[in-house]
């Protein structure tokens, strides 16, 4: 689904305005893929982080990817600091091929590369703008479901992001 830039920033004032309250969190996931509107999404995080747009600071910001490794590098040359919210959703290629069809374009090793090449961009930002916060940088989402999981999923799972994360205190593994 391509979202026009105007479309989700006025959602997020709108409900800012009607709610009384301000923002302070925003997950960009859902139908679609972020990633596929990379242009508006840039925009969109500018917008929001900018101090005369609604302010919020970028870890503060998750943006959820089903693993477009390409789009991840260029998000990562951004350097902005956001969080990085992967859905792995397996512990290895066998079973991601079955699950994620992302994975024959772009396989666990090469997400995990491009993932960990995020992670150091937004460590480098966030120590940049002398943030204390540096414990959101990563995430990685593995969901588990009744028809293939098993708990050695969530150790592979485990295992294969924090041996690949250049600091595993940045990783986070969700079992959903």
């Amino acid at each position: 689904v391509v979202r026009g830039l105007g479309d989700v920033y006025k959602r997020q004032l709108f409900t800012q305005l009607d709610s009384g309250l301000p923002i302070s969190n925003i997950v960009m996931m859902g139908i679609g893929e972020p990633l596929d509107n990379f242009d508006n999404v840039l925009t969109f995080l500018e917008l929001v982080n900018h101090p005369d747009g609604m302010n919020i600071g970028m870890r503060h910001i998750s943006l959820s990817t089903c693993g477009l490794v390409d789009r991840i590098y260029e998000l990562a040359a951004h350097k902005s600091g956001l969080t990085l919210s992967i859905s792995l959703h397996a512990p290895n290629d066998a079973i991601r091929n079955e699950i994620m069809p992302v994975n024959a374009a772009y396989p666990m090793a090469e997400l995990l590369a491009a993932a960990e090449e995020a992670a150091a961009s937004a460590r480098e930002a966030l120590s940049a703008s002398k943030s204390r916060s540096l414990t959101t940088v990563y995430q990685v989402w593995v969901a588990q479901s009744s028809t293939w999981g098993a708990a050695n999923h969530a150790a592979a799972s485990t295992a294969a992001t924090s041996t690949t994360m250049p600091m595993p205190r940045f990783t986070r593994v969700s079992l959903l």
